[in-house]
């Protein structure tokens, strides 16, 4: 019987049938950019990680007022508030304290994101008393109005740069630990640009609401209290039942 109509057939030990070498010659490099295009294009649809920063080879020395309630805060001689954390997933209050409502030097690792500033500290020295040559007061509250907000509750130090991505299902498990260690919790909203902003989150009574908040981060939620100015940044001081999954 002729084999002159039969399709080419690889076989492993076999001489490649030209036919198919041919067919091989195009189907691979078509295969081959078609698997660039797709990765491309679902890379392209994932949502940035964000544009946080953290330099822990990095010390910086940052000077002003420190306050502690809710959490630690420096009150600088130029306007800015700069949240204060340790090393790990460890509030900075056991360091800050002892310096509460005092003029202050402290040192530490840099994180930064979108105008929200954050001090690493590591050592039990990095704060210091400091004599200023002009006093320097903290910011009066200045309370607002009651806002219902939908967003994600995060820890604020991973969020703004020691973790990318900070936020999210993925990062939840971290989310908590941190909160339970005192991290300050934070509600990020998206607006309909896609820009983020950042509200600190307090009990009903204006103390820390990290501990409160760990069942309910990094998952979609409604949260309802009253807006206080403190410098720069903003708070909610949580209404009684203030914090609504979606």
């Amino acid at each position: 019987m002729s084999n002159e109509n039969k399709a080419p057939f690889f076989v492993g030990y076999l001489q490649t049938p030209a036919a198919l070498k041919r067919f091989y010659r195009v189907i691979f490099p078509v295969l081959l950019l078609s698997g660039v295009g797709v990765a491309f294009a679902i890379s392209s649809a994932q949502e940035t990680d964000g544009s946080g920063s953290w330099d822990p080879a990095t010390t910086e020395s940052m000077e002003g007022f420190l306050t502690v309630s809710p959490y630690p805060v420096l009150h600088t001689a130029d306007g800015r508030s700069v949240l204060l954390v340790r090393v790990g997933k460890f509030s900075a209050n056991e360091i800050a304290e002892a310096y509460a409502n005092q003029h202050v030097s402290i040192k530490g690792a840099p994180i930064e994101r979108g105008g929200w500033r954050m001090l690493e500290l590591s050592k039990p020295d990095a704060i210091q008393s400091w004599t200023p040559s002009a006093n320097i007061a903290p910011p009066a509250v200045q309370p607002g109005e009651t806002v219902t907000l939908a967003g994600e509750i995060v820890d604020s130090k991973c969020f703004l740069g020691v973790m990318n991505p900070g936020a999210g299902k993925v990062h939840r498990a971290c989310a908590a630990m941190c909160l339970t260690g005192g991290m300050p919790p934070m509600l990020v909203i998206t607006d309909a640009v896609g820009d983020r902003y950042g509200y600190m989150l307090t009990t009903t009574e204006g103390t820390s609401a990290s501990q409160l908040l760990v069942p309910d981060v990094a998952v979609p939620v409604n949260v309802t209290g009253t807006l206080e100015q403190r410098g720069d940044l903003t708070y909610i001081r949580l209404q009684d039942n203030g914090v609504q999954r979606l």
